[in-house]
């Protein structure tokens, strides 16, 4: 039988975005990461059951709760601009979790078209 794959938290910039853009931005993630580093598992805050129309911060109380049953977290790209994500990233390096940048060059906000 196989090893049980570690959990990984998908952290990506969402507010402001529409519901097709996250959903495709998530998805091309998740086959990076599926190609880069088959050991994870990923868990997708999107795939939270929450409605999109509720509150930012219920979404975060849930998403917590999320990243907090994880192993490590991924930062995507410009996630130092999201409040969510700067959230989700101080709370994993506290609780020790790996963590991985899609961008190394995190420093820098890049544009996506």
């Amino acid at each position: 039988m196989g090893e049980k794959k570690q959990k990984l938290y998908l952290s990506l910039p969402i507010t402001g975005r529409e519901a097709e853009e996250r959903r495709a931005y998530a998805a091309e993630i998740i086959d990076f990461i599926a190609h880069t580093m088959p050991w994870y598992e990923v868990v997708n805050p999107l795939d939270n059951k929450l409605d999109y129309d509720v509150h930012w911060s219920k979404h975060m109380k849930v998403d917590i709760q999320m990243l907090l049953e994880c192993d490590a977290i991924y930062m995507c790209t410009d996630w130092q601009w999201s409040h969510g994500c700067k959230l989700e990233h101080d709370i994993a390096t506290s609780c020790g979790l790996d963590v991985h940048y899609h961008d190394i060059q995190w420093y820098a906000p890049v544009k996506r078209k």
